[in-house]
């Protein structure tokens, strides 16, 4: 953006991804551009209160293109751009070990309280408005945004695997019509309800 120096998007680049790896999440490009425009929400709404015009360095770095952010990352030397699975890659920081949560590892070490606790959360989620928004990470998010009890002292990353293993092993949330919300009103369980009776599922 105009008057907005490389180095400051390059600051704000790496407050996303410190951001990141406070919340055990590892800084894939695209959930980097993800926090950049979180950064760029949040700081309209601060300037809005504040009555201030908001930092053009947060507004520039959320409106970097993918290829853009990653020539970015990769000419700067705090950075390690490695490439990952499906063309993605990630930017890992040199000054911090990884420590980040495998969201996708179906390894569950979680307390059984805890799982008794996400169970009866979870079933109220049957509530209006209760269900949450497709994605992991965005349905952690706006889990976490609600401060369940159980979920104190969790890290975002933590949460992402636990609503991946909540969909995926434990039959306790589901998807219906892009959204998550509890099994016994997913897609899967109204089809797996229509097998049982030997009828077709109406789409």
């Amino acid at each position: 953006a105009p008057g907005v120096s490389t180095e400051a998007v390059v600051g704000e680049v790496l407050v996303a991804i410190e951001s990141l790896y406070d919340d055990e999440l590892r800084p894939y490009g695209r959930i980097i551009r993800k926090r950049l425009s979180e950064r760029r929400q949040a700081c309209n709404a601060d300037a809005v209160v504040c009555g201030e015009d908001p930092c053009p360095a947060v507004l520039a770095a959320a409106e970097l293109g993918g290829q853009a952010l990653k020539e970015l990352c990769e000419d700067c030397d705090l950075i390690r751009v490695e490439p990952e699975e499906g063309g993605e890659w990630s930017a890992l920081l040199l000054s911090r070990a990884p420590n980040f949560v495998d969201i996708y590892c179906s390894t569950d070490s979680y307390p059984p309280e805890l799982w008794a606790a996400a169970a009866d959360y979870f079933d109220g989620l049957a509530a209006p408005g209760g269900a949450l928004p497709g994605g992991r990470y965005a349905s952690a998010r706006e889990l976490l945004s609600r401060r369940p009890g159980f979920l104190e002292g969790r890290s975002l990353g933590q949460v992402c695997h636990i609503m991946q293993i909540a969909i995926s092993q434990r039959n306790l949330l589901g998807y219906f019509n892009g959204a998550i919300v509890p099994y016994k009103l997913s897609t899967s369980m109204m089809k797996t309800r229509c097998a049982a009776e030997q009828r077709p599922c109406s789409s």
